[in-house]
């Protein structure tokens, strides 16, 4: 348990780096680039976007060897701290100081993942063995949440508002390549690397993780990452929570646990918001003078 949540502490550090990087680089992408193939285009002639690319890359086989060890529900909240990290990482950037909220939100963040991982000790489940039917509803209604907010983000013309539907998307992407990706680490324990390389779910895992990054590159083109960066970061642990209690099986304490577990959630979801608001983000979203938009 202890390697795994080590592990996930160096996915968050690493999407963290990469955010900043990747942010940077999209500045001076041109809206109208926007949901085409001229994005990406555009994108990799930046050696900041490629260094940003080669973090994110990193984070597969990271995250991979943290499911290995540890629990979905245990392994994703942890990445939360994605969020604090790229604001102290853009302040280093941008040289420029957290405000005393910057750091009050870092710390409800903080202390709700803590207490949130103390309380929600998960034991059990089987990732093995679910029926072809439950893989198919369950993946259905979350990839049908994702087309869901990508139309609805087509359609907003607001740019805080198209960021949000981009950023909520991602979020339910990245969950479910979580999914994926732990139900992979099974098939590795049973059959080793042969028996990964012929499994669905590391394809399966790949192309949802592809989605979900193009997602985000398109958030990040339409700026306002206060409004995108929240959604990606609570809702890709939401998702991973909810398959491994209602899919996977993996059981928690009741009781008082459950109402201190809330509480906990309760303090990450303030600390994310109160982050939304930092100057750091609002800083990550500015164009430079010579940015084209």
């Amino acid at each position: 348990m202890a390697l795994s949540i080590v592990l996930a502490l160096l996915v968050a550090v690493t999407n963290a780096a990469s955010n900043v990087l990747m942010r940077k680089a999209a500045r001076v992408v041109p809206t109208a680039a926007q949901f085409h193939l001229s994005l990406l285009l555009r994108l990799v002639r930046s050696p900041t976007w490629m260094a940003g690319l080669a973090l994110s890359l990193a984070t597969f086989p990271l995250g991979a060897a943290a499911l290995g060890f540890g629990k979905l529900s245990v392994v994703q909240p942890i990445l939360v701290l994605e969020l604090p990290l790229s604001l102290i990482g853009a302040s280093w950037l941008y040289d420029s100081r957290l405000s005393r909220r910057d750091w009050l939100g870092i710390s409800m963040m903080t202390v709700g993942l803590i207490g949130l991982l103390v309380v929600l000790v998960p034991e059990g489940g089987q990732v093995t063995g679910i029926p072809t039917s439950t893989w198919l509803l369950g993946s259905g209604l979350n990839v049908g949440l994702v087309v869901v907010v990508y139309v609805l983000g087509r359609r907003t013309t607001q740019p805080s508002g198209r960021a949000a539907y981009l950023g909520a998307g991602c979020g339910l992407a990245f969950g479910l390549s979580a999914v994926y990706m732990k139900s992979m680490t099974e098939v590795f324990d049973v059959a080793g690397m042969t028996g990964v390389l012929t499994s669905w779910q590391l394809y399966g895992s790949i192309a949802v993780a592809t989605l979900a990054f193009w997602l985000l590159q398109n958030a990040y083109a339409a700026g306002q990452l206060a409004a995108s960066q929240p959604a990606v970061t609570l809702l890709d642990p939401a998702v991973a929570i909810l398959w491994g209690l209602l899919v996977f099986h993996e059981k928690t304490e009741g009781g008082p646990f459950l109402i201190l577990a809330v509480a906990a959630s309760a303090a990450i979801v303030a600390g994310a918001l109160t982050l939304a608001r930092s100057p750091q983000l609002s800083r990550m979203h500015e164009y430079p003078a010579d940015g084209a938009r």
